[in-house]
């Protein structure tokens, strides 16, 4: 008899981890399932326990139209960040995979839900004197870090209530210190020192504290009486404050406060609103979290349709775990709305050691690296389709370690991934768009980004349109920085490009291409004008790309070309742009929106400002000047000047034109610089259909003043 044995292999049976939808809105209860919109969850504090167990797919969904106030969004790790965590003792937590992130974002319809760092003052406020208020927290409550009058989600360009600082004399070192206390030091030069940060400091030598400087050749900075208390200072209000070079993009504040007291006997605010109003009439709100939305050592998440306004440091902020760890990759922030975000102490940090490094670099959106040897391990994250407005300081300030979006110590690849794209930034007080290492680079502290793009992007009153700096390559295009301060563009420091030569550019190639800049005053600190702006005083920069830009009325030269001897910005390569500074309509000063006559070059800009004298390997051709007949047009620090004809017929532009025609733009009183078909322009270039940042048959980009564009296709 024939037995028959049949043998049944027991393989295992991969289980698949099915991704899950969660709810969160003001209606619903934490002991909720949260799996449908009838049953969500209530808090912030609910969803960051469940992220901490999110699985690669997973969304986490905020009800459109509610309000957060009970903490900031935390993806990450759950540990406290004492120093430098890695993969070994902080596994990483709320990560997605390629493919399937873990995304935070909105359901339901009407705006945004809001993520609000601020909570509403409760209490009555009693006057003190004049037009000084004051209100009593009680013990336990919470220390308020910034004030707003009557805050609106919907309006991003308000301005906080200014903080003020209590002078408490010569510095003791067995003193300890609290927030906004200003003291003198001990010694001849009596530096004035502020403690800009909520933590209470003793010494005299604690690195918390800010050093004031004071403020110079008109500079717009606060100013105060040096032995004034907080108090006193609150009731001079307005009078505690130099104008300086207030004007256009300066910002105006609503009033002033000062906080006094001690976590145990309890605080009192006091506050001075602008208009003399009493406080009780209307909402006051005070900062009590320090982040909206913090995303620590993780990797595939997406964040989207939010407003988060408000916060003592970054709106939105991702860094990797350490300096070796690359974990910290692939985050996008999309479609947010963030604004009121950072704060006074900002102002501050050029004057601190390099030691705070990039954990101090702040913004409205910051993705930075997070330690000072750390390489460019954040694997292309991405910002796109954003608005960034106000951000909260002192005075308006151009130093890069603030910014409407931040990116520091970054890998966008050679291909050129997009960073930041389809974003609208009116920071009104500090840089737009920021991309660079913002430490010492040749000091060898911090080595460059590697590629990546910015694009499409609309910057109108910041004091820096876009930092684009200590990159290797990367692509800058389409970008439209308007009626604004500082610098247009600004290239150099410790960037690398490879040279394509006159074939044009190559895989690693660094390019500046079709953005148009119009209507440039200086920045509050006076030292930055210019329409594109390389400078590089330590490095060789050269074989870069500069192409198809329109360069409109700046405060300076159209484009700077600077170093020093056989370093800076040397053989470039400059083709196809238009630089116009002395378009006729500025003159009745009629022409585009938000005109100031303050935007008027001062100096007679020039079109061109080259520091070298050794003009080999330079590449220029096809471009188009125009400047007013009493102007340099072409400025040689080293050799002196001469006029723009000269420039072109025995320098090394060729094919260009510099004869006062009117490049005939065609409706720039409507922000539309595309060049009529009929301009002379289109005759008089080697190919005719395609000079400046947006050829005439087809606009590049939404010229719409307020419209946020789509990300790039």
């Amino acid at each position: 008899m024939l037995r028959l044995v049949v043998t049944v292999l027991l393989c295992p049976i991969a289980t698949l981890s099915l991704a899950a939808t969660h709810y969160i809105a003001n209606s619903g209860r934490d002991s909720n399932s949260g799996l449908s919109p009838a049953a969500p969850w209530q808090t912030i504090t609910k969803l960051n326990e469940s992220l901490a167990h999110a699985t690669p797919g997973d969304s986490f969904l905020l009800k459109r139209g509610d309000v957060f106030r009970d903490a900031y969004i935390f993806c990450g790790s759950q540990y406290q960040n004492k120093g430098n965590q890695s993969v070994a003792t902080n596994p990483p937590v709320c990560s997605g995979a390629s493919g399937r992130p873990i995304v935070i974002g909105a359901y339901g319809d009407g705006p945004n839900p809001v993520i609000d760092s601020a909570d509403v003052l409760v209490g009555k406020w009693t006057p003190v004197a004049g037009t000084t208020y004051q209100l009593r927290l009680l013990a336990g409550q919470q220390f308020p870090l910034k004030l707003y009058v009557d805050p609106n989600p919907a309006n991003g360009l308000q301005q906080q209530l200014l903080p003020v600082p209590n002078y408490v004399g010569v510095c003791s070192p067995g003193t300890t210190y609290n927030f906004l206390d200003m003291w003198e030091a001990p010694s001849s030069n009596a530096d004035l020192s502020l403690l800009a940060g909520p933590a209470p400091v003793r010494g005299c030598s604690d690195p918390a504290y800010r050093k004031i400087t004071p403020a110079k050749n008109g500079e717009a900075r606060q100013s105060f009486a040096p032995g004034n208390t907080g108090l006193q200072n609150v009731e001079e209000g307005a009078s505690a404050f130099i104008p300086g070079t207030r004007g256009f993009g300066y910002p105006t504040y609503p009033g002033v406060w000062y906080v006094s007291g001690s976590p145990t006997a309890g605080y009192t605010v006091y506050l001075n609103l602008a208009d003399g109003s009493n406080p009780n009439s209307h909402v006051i709100e005070a900062t009590h979290r320090i982040y909206g939305v913090f995303i620590e050592g993780t990797n595939y998440v997406t964040v989207q349709d939010l407003t988060v306004a408000h916060s003592f440091e970054s709106c939105a902020q991702d860094i990797p775990y350490s300096d070796t760890d690359p974990v910290g990759s692939y985050i996008t922030f999309q479609r947010l709305r963030v604004f009121n975000c950072t704060s006074l102490g900002n102002d501050y940090l050029t004057q601190q050691n390099t030691n705070l490094g990039l954990a101090h670099t702040r913004g409205g959106i910051s993705v930075h690296a997070s330690g000072a040897k750390n390489p460019p391990n954040l694997k292309s994250p991405a910002v796109l389709s954003s608005f960034v407005g106000t951000l909260d300081s002192y005075f308006a300030s151009d130093n890069t370690y603030l910014a409407g979006i931040n990116l520091n110590g970054i890998d966008g690849g050679k291909e050129n991934s997009c960073l930041a794209c389809g974003n609208f930034v009116n920071t009104s007080t500090a840089p737009g768009i920021v991309y660079n290492t913002s430490l010492n680079f040749n000091a060898g502290s911090l080595p460059q980004n590697v590629g990546g793009r910015i694009a499409n992007n609309e910057l109108t009153n910041n004091q820096l349109g876009i930092g684009f700096t200590a990159i290797s390559g990367g692509l800058l295009d389409h970008n439209y920085i308007h009626d604004s301060y500082g610098e247009g563009i600004q290239i150099g420091g410790y960037s690398s490009s490879t040279d394509g030569g006159p074939g044009g550019p190559v895989p690693g190639s660094q390019v500046i291409s079709n953005n148009l800049i119009v209507n440039l005053g200086r920045s509050a600190s006076r030292s930055l004008y210019n329409g594109i702006d390389c400078n590089t005083n330590s490095t060789l920069f050269s074989g870069f790309y500069e192409m198809h830009n329109t360069i409109v009325n700046t405060w300076g030269a159209g484009a700077t070309f600077e170093g020093n001897g056989r370093n800076g910005c040397t053989a470039p390569h400059f083709w196809r742009n238009v630089i116009d500074q002395n378009y006729p309509a500025f003159g009745n000063q009629a022409a585009l929106p938000n005109w100031n006559p303050s935007m008027r070059s001062l100096n007679g800009g020039n079109l061109l400002y080259i520091v070298s004298g050794n003009h080999a390997g330079y590449d220029f051709h096809d471009n188009f000047y125009r400047g007013a007949p009493t102007q340099k047009v072409i400025t040689r620090a080293s050799a002196g000047s001469f006029n723009c004809e000269d420039w072109i017929t025995n320098g090394p532009d060729r094919n260009s034109t510099c004869d006062g025609t009117d490049p005939m733009f065609l409706n720039p009183a409507a922000n539309d610089f595309r060049i009529q078909t009929k301009s002379p322009l289109r005759s008089n270039q080697r190919n005719p259909r395609d000079i400046g940042a947006i050829p005439y048959q087809s606009p590049e980009l939404p010229l719409d003043k307020n419209l946020i564009v789509g990300p790039i296709k």
